[in-house]
């Protein structure tokens, strides 16, 4: 029997392979539990729809796929400073819908993503992006940080 992350591992990796993207990017919404929580369930709906929508709106020809909760993954072909680009520009964007409902903003909505390149299977690359999300998150959320830049021996050290 195949459970729910099986399933979703088949499913996205069977459209990554066919579609042969670059990065695979594991994509986090900071601090979207403090919004759902303070302002409510819908007012977190809409947010993630309008989160979605920015996706949509600079990831329109890769692979836009919703992990869970407020965690999504995209395989794309764009380049690593396009990447950095469009994370700075979605953190803008963030900034713009989080002060329409929340005047004080104690916690910031920002975006953290871990990447990884795509040369090895699908759930390889996922653990890689995951673990480079997890260290983005780490060193101070709404960063984007590759697996293959990622300081080895300096982990080891911190998370040991």
């Amino acid at each position: 029997m195949i459970n729910n992350y099986e399933n979703k591992i088949h499913t996205i990796s069977g459209w990554c392979r066919k579609l042969c993207r670059k990065f695979t990017n594991s994509f986090d919404l900071d601090n979207f539990k403090y919004t759902n929580d303070t302002f409510g369930h819908d007012r977190g709906d809409k947010v993630l729809k309008e989160f979605s929508f920015l996706l949509q709106k600079y990831f329109k020809n890769d692979i836009i796929g919703r992990w869970g909760g407020d965690e999504f993954l995209i395989c794309t072909d764009k380049d690593k400073n396009l990447i950095y680009d469009i994370a700075k520009h979605i953190n803008l964007d963030l900034i713009k819908i989080q002060k329409s409902f929340d005047t004080k903003i104690d916690k910031q909505l920002s975006l953290s993503i871990g990447a990884c390149k795509n040369k090895e299977n699908f759930e390889a690359k996922f653990k890689k992006a995951d673990l480079a999300l997890y260290k983005s998150k780490k060193s101070g959320k709404g960063k984007v940080i590759f697996y293959e830049d990622l300081d080895y021996i300096k982990m080891e050290k911190e998370d040991f």
